[in-house]
């Protein structure tokens, strides 16, 4: 469904980036995972935009706001409170939006390379190497890379 595979999507972005939570908009997931294989075609009726991925540290009332509107991810162990700090993971279209909570008050920010699609592309292989048949339920096998970290654009970066 598409609340599954967004929800593992969520969960992949969150884990990839080192974050503490990943949102994504329910309307940027454009079909239904279908059974048997996934292909490069079917990703891209799934996942049509050329999203790229960003994140920012945000206070927990914006978090709590976020994550009851979206589709979330929120590290596992981690509570968010009120008063916290957390850096949010999402893709552009939901971080872009015009006074949105990210573009108001998020700080620190990170622009990363690549494009969502892609990201998912590479978990996927990283599964079928592993012998893993796509499952939403698989770990994520995508670690952290410092190298999709564009800090020649935002040097107040980290991970």
């Amino acid at each position: 469904s598409k609340a599954s595979f967004g929800a593992w999507l969520t969960k992949l972005m969150t884990i990839k980036t080192g974050s503490d939570v990943g949102t994504y908009n329910s309307g940027g997931i454009r079909a239904n995972l279908p059974a048997g294989d996934i292909t490069i075609e079917t990703l891209y009726k799934i996942l049509p935009f050329d999203n790229m991925v960003k994140s920012c540290v945000l206070k927990g009332n914006y978090v709590h706001n976020e994550i009851s509107s979206k589709i979330a991810y929120i590290r596992d162990g981690l509570s968010v409170y009120e008063g916290g700090e957390y850096r949010v993971v999402t893709n552009e279209y939901v971080y872009d939006f015009e006074n949105g909570v990210y573009v108001l008050y998020g700080y620190s920010e990170i622009f990363y390379d690549g494009n969502i699609r892609d990201w998912v592309i590479e978990e996927l292989r990283l599964q079928a190497q592993a012998g893993l048949t796509f499952d939403v339920n698989n770990p994520i096998l995508s670690t952290i890379d410092p190298a999709l970290l564009r800090s020649d654009r935002y040097a107040n970066a980290f991970i």
